[in-house]
Order: C-alpha cells, then structure tokens, then sequence
C-alpha cells in the first residue's frame, strides 16, 4: 500500500553528447528530468536564445493553419546554438515574405468557399418548399439598396422585420437563414435587432444571376473550380516549405526550444555534463541501458535528493485496482508517506455501493452497462464492481427488478426486517473507521513520528474499541475505554510538559471532542441502511403501481420505467453517498493527499 516514489540520479556524460543522452533518457519514459537554478555555465548559453525562441514560437502561432509539420533533426545532430536558431528564424521570416501573396489566396479563395457552402444550403432547401428567387441583380445594386444572406444560430429568437424589407426566412438543422432585400437603413435595423446573434452576413456573389431553381449547378460549378484553385495553391505552399526546407527549420527550433526547457541549468565544464531528476527505474540497470545502446558512455548514480525536493509518486497500483484511483485522486496524489487506499477500496466501495442498491436485476443491468462502457469512459469501470456487489445483495434481500421474493432472500428482505438492515452497515462503519485509524498509524511509522502516534493515538484506538465492546461486555468494555482515555490523556500531557493546567483541560476537551466526532461518524454509516431501504420502498412502491395497472402490458410498462429511474436517479445518488462516506468517514485520518505524480519528461521525437 505505499506508494512508490521515483529516485533522483544524476548521470555524467560526454560534453558533446548531451543532449542526444538527455532526448534517449526522455524517450525511455523512465525520467523526470529536472531544471535547477543555473548553478555553473549555462551550455551553449542557452538562456541567450530565448528571445529568439519566442519570435519563432510567435510566427508558428501566427501561421500554423499553413506551416507543415516539424521535422525533426535526428539527435545525433550537432548541440543546439545560436547560429542554428539564426538560420532557422530566417528561414520562417523568408517564408513569411515569399508566401504572404499565396497565403492571401488561399485565404481569399477558402473564404469564398465556405461562404458558397451556405449559399448551397440556401438554395437547396428553397427548392426542396418550391420557393423560386430571383437573384439576379441583387449583387449589384445601387447606394440605396442592399440583399444579403444573414446566418443565425437555429436557437435564435427572430426578431420583428423592418417593413422596409422583404425577408426570406428558411430554417435548417444547424442554421437560421434569412434572404433581406431593401434599403440599406431598414437593413441595418435587422442587423441592430439581431445583435450578437449574427454568425455571417453574405453578399450575393455578382455572377449569381439565375433564378434559385436554376442557381444549384452555377454555385456546385464555382466550387469544384475552387476546389481546384485551392489544390492549385496549396501545391504551390507545399513546393515552397520544401524549396526553403520550413519543416526542417522548424524542428530545428522545437528541439533547441526543448533543450531550453529542460537542459539549460545543466552543470557542464569543458568536457562533461551533468543530468539530473527523478527516475521510476527501481535498479537503474535501463537508464544505462539506454544510453549504452546509443553508444553513449555514461555513469550513473543514486544519489539522496537535495534538501527541498519532495519525490514524485509513481503509480503503480494493479490493473484490477486502477479504476478505484478515482476517489483518491477526489483529494489528489498520495504523499510518499501515506497509505494508498486503492486496493482496500477494490472490496470497500462495491460493499457500500451494493448494499445500498441490492437488487439482483439491476446489478446485472450495471455490470452489462459498465462493459459496454468502459472503453470510451474509463471510470466506467466503476459500474462492474458495483454491480457485482447489488447482485450479491440482491440474492440477500431476494431481490430482482424490484420484485421481492424471485429468489429465496438468503438473509433478510429490508422491509421485513428494517432494523437489521439498519443495524448492519453501523459494524460495517465501525470496522471501516477502525481500519482508517490503524492506517494512521501506518503513516505515522513510514514518517518517522510512530511515537506521537503511540502516546495519543493509540490511546484513542483503545476507546474505540472499548466503545464497540460496550454491547458484548460492559464491565470489561468500560475498563478499556478509561484505560484509553488515561493513555491518550497522558500521551496528550507529555507533548506538552511544561505547560500548565490549562494544557491539561484543553487536551482533555479535545480528546473527548475526538470521542464523539468517531461516534458520530460510526452512526453515520446508518445513511447505508437507510438508502436501502429506500431502494426497496421505491421499488415497492413501482411494483405496486404495475400490480394495479388495468392491463399487464401497462403494469409490464410501469415496471419498466420504474427500474429504469431508479438505475439512473437513484443509481447517481448512491454513488455520491458511497463517495462521500470513503472521503469524509474513511480517507480523513490517514490521507491528506499532498504528493505529486511523477511526470516522465517527452522528447521532441522519439529518438531512434
């Protein structure tokens, strides 16, 4: 259960050759590479390029619509330098000249594209409700008229139209379209009472002139010869990144811009280099390997971590116990001193969960659901689990598809026998926060403080358990639990010698504070008993529905209904009370959840 912290090493390597071992030690996604503060000399000077750098990222950003991918220079290439960022800025700053009259093209004829695509919806859906337009001449009218082809949001409240205008209004799936002709004042009053709803204003292009039952071939002619203009320039962009080698260029800066990142603190002298971070190989026998391959000599070692940086955690729970990361993860990563919860939870929340929807029927339903599920929604996964569980229950309450007694109940039906039900989950809860409190004591030995622990918590654990035998044996149970008072009480006092009375009375109030806050949460598990037989007066309630129903299909219909909101309503509300009892109930004595995930460093390529 505890978690696996990553170790820090510290690999020396030839001058010449570090970047190349950095990118293979990156691509083996076994490290976290680390930056420190400048120390010695900055290789290269690298902090020098940054500027640079950021113009470059500028001008990507910029154009990146019409930029080709970066093609990136193998690492076996010469160490990053300001010439080769020089040379690579000046290759985009001549692409951005040569290309600026073909960018405006292909801007200009991608444009008119898209604006013929709603200019073909248009007309389409005027000639599927026979509705004959006359748009010759609205692409050349006078100062005083206007048309034009306004696109809204098909959500869109239509406003009241000038009576200046006459409006052609068509209505599609993803858009409002409407056809304005008149004035140009009663148009500009259109466009106000649209507002901000507006998504395009289109003019009419000047060559559509034909009627809307004749326009359809005219507009699919101008956009195929468009389709060919755009391939034309698009040609002429593609021989032109290759004339000047962009793709080149730009690798060339996103590798230098990753050696900024990540190298450019690297303690270096004349002929060697030092690399430094975090590392999930346990034995360190790949990270040589590595860099052995690649012909790269090398020595590594494992040094203690500098004073100040925590280890970052590596995840290394089961595949059967991934899905149950969730609810650790509702509060974060668990510190390198804390208990990972992950497997306990494998049984504890499908036990919650199930419980409180036991239903033989209904599990299975879950069960098929989360399968199907799982690929596109991880978490999903949930649902398996759990509906394993409410089918369990299901066979102990005699419960399927809210109907009691298809199955002989191998325990008790909860309406029958709602104390039991109620009583059952207060064990369960007492069992479930006894486990919390000798995990906190798990975490007080892995950091160092297991006396602490022992002298107050300890104590308390005592009272617990003391409390719990109270039913069983009174005498014996009352014994333990002033034997555990005293103790903590004590405990409590020897941290604060030297204090005073005052101390004194304050550790006694709180400790009989921390008492009744373990009672209260050991009473709070009756919401497991309760939502239980919720679950089973809810489908009592549908069956009852169904039984009165004036046809058997009706009753069959009410029936189905019925599991089917309570699979989904019911089914979420389950899941929230499960949640907050491992949060609230369980996860606050022994997890605070205040460490960091270990993030293996990317190359700016896999390196081969």
């Amino acid at each position: 259960m505890r978690p696996l912290s990553a170790r820090w090493f510290h690999a020396v390597v030839p001058y010449p050759a570090y970047q190349r071992a950095a990118e293979m030690l990156a691509a083996s996604r076994l490290v976290e590479l680390d930056v420190p503060e400048i120390a010695g000399q900055s290789i290269n000077d690298l902090v020098r390029l940054i500027p640079d750098v950021a113009r470059c990222r500028e001008l990507w950003q910029r154009y990146r619509a019409w930029l080709p991918p970066a093609e990136l220079m193998r690492t076996s290439g010469p160490l990053p330098s300001a010439q080769m960022l020089t040379q690579a800025l000046a290759t985009l700053t001549e692409w951005e000249r040569q290309s600026a009259a073909l960018r405006e093209r292909l801007t200009g004829f991608q444009t008119e594209r898209d604006e013929l695509q709603h200019w073909r919806i248009f007309i389409s859906a005027c000639n599927s409700r026979r509705l004959n337009i006359a748009f010759g001449g609205m692409g050349g009218l006078d100062s005083n008229m206007a048309a034009a082809l306004l696109v809204l949001p098909v959500d869109v409240q239509l406003p009241d139209y000038p009576d200046a205008l006459v409006v052609y209004r068509i209505v599609t799936d993803a858009h409002v379209y409407l056809l304005s002709l008149g004035t140009r004042q009663a148009e500009r009053e259109l466009l106000q009472r649209v507002g901000n709803r507006l998504l395009h204003k289109l003019i009419p292009p000047p060559w559509l002139t034909a009627e809307s039952a004749a326009a359809l071939p005219v507009v699919d002619a101008r956009l195929k010869s468009l389709a060919d203009e755009l391939q034309a320039a698009g040609s002429e962009l593609q021989a032109l990144n290759e004339r000047l080698k962009v793709a080149v260029a730009l690798g060339t800066i996103q590798r230098i811009d990753w050696a900024i990142s990540n190298l450019r603190g690297m303690q270096v002298d004349e002929y060697l280099a030092h690399i430094v971070g975090w590392t999930s190989d346990a034995k360190g026998d790949r990270l040589g390997g590595s860099l052995l391959d690649a012909g790269i000599p090398s020595v590594i070692d494992f040094p203690s971590a500098p004073a100040g940086k925590e280890p970052p955690i590596i995840s290394s729970n089961p595949v059967w116990a991934q899905p149950f990361e969730l609810f650790v993860r509702m509060l974060g990563i668990p510190g390198q001193n804390e208990p990972d919860p992950s497997r306990l939870l494998t049984v504890i929340a499908p036990l919650l969960f199930g419980y409180m929807f036991g239903d033989l029927g209904q599990g299975a339903v879950l069960i098929i659901a989360g399968i199907l599920l799982r690929r596109r929604w991880p978490a999903m996964t949930l649902l398996i689990s759990g509906g394993a569980a409410a089918m369990l229950f299901g066979f102990l309450f005699g419960t399927a598809f809210c109907i009691e007694g298809v199955v002989k109940p191998l325990w008790v039906a909860p309406l029958v026998s709602p104390l039991n039900v109620l009583f059952l989950p207060i064990l369960g809860g007492a069992a479930l926060i006894l486990l919390s409190l000798v995990l906190s004591g798990v975490r007080a030995f892995w950091s160092g403080h297991i006396g602490e622990w022992l002298s107050v918590d300890a104590g308390l654990v005592t009272v617990y358990v003391g409390a719990l035998l109270l039913p069983l044996q009174r005498n014996a149970a009352i014994a333990v639990i002033g034997t555990g008072l005293l103790w903590a009480l004590a405990g409590s006092l020897l941290q604060r010698t030297g204090q005073g009375f005052g101390a004194a009375v304050s550790e006694f109030v709180e400790l009989i504070e921390r008492v009744f806050q373990l009672g209260i949460n050991t009473l709070s598990f009756v919401r497991v008993g309760a939502f239980a037989l919720a679950h089973a007066g809810l489908s009592l309630a549908f069956v009852s529905l169904a039984e009165v129903a004036s046809s058997r299909w009706l009753g069959f219909g009410i029936l189905v209904i019925g599991n089917v909101l309570i699979l989904g309503l019911e089914g979420l509300i389950v899941f929230v009370q499960t949640t907050r009892l491992i949060l609230f109930e369980f996860f606050t004595r022994f997890l605070t959840a205040e460490g960091r995930q270990f993030h293996p460093s990317v190359p700016p390529t896999v390196v081969q």
